[in-house]
């Protein structure tokens, strides 16, 4: 009788766990308008500059958003907690940018470079998207 209790048991468990099959396509882009800082006299290139140029410093900037935990409602149980990212502004990146390197006395960032950053965080357990800025910020001669 135990046997067929716990058989039972192990039934229930396994049969009730579900396994992914599909995750679906998705598309993401980014697009980083200059038009705003270029106003302003600034120039974010991903070239090296050829003119003249006095060089101010080199700048790497990681940005990760803000995440917090929210339920969610799902086909197997009732509800679930996530955690969800807010979503990155390329604007936003670009104005940190911006205002480290006027800080710094530039009026470029050549050799600009974003990437994808990862952060772990062991405590909340989980895995934040970010990115990160890299550049060579300069004060062009006129």
């Amino acid at each position: 009788m135990r046997r067929l209790i716990l058989l039972s048991l192990l039934a229930v468990v396994f049969l009730s766990c579900t396994q992914l099959t599909q995750i679906p396509e998705e598309t993401e882009m980014i697009a980083f308008d200059f038009s705003e800082f270029s106003a302003k006299g600034f120039m974010f290139t991903p070239n090296i500059y050829a003119g003249d140029y006095e060089s101010v410093g080199l700048l790497e900037i990681k940005y990760f958003p803000e995440a917090n935990l929210k339920p969610f409602e799902t086909k197997t149980t009732n509800r679930v907690l996530r955690w969800v990212h807010e979503p990155i502004s390329p604007q936003v990146l670009l104005k940190v940018a911006y205002d480290k390197a006027s800080k710094m006395g530039a009026d470029a960032l050549t050799q600009f470079y974003v990437s994808r950053e990862i952060r772990e965080n062991k405590k909340a357990k989980i895995n934040r998207d970010g990115y990160k800025i890299t550049g060579f910020a300069i004060k062009r001669k006129k």
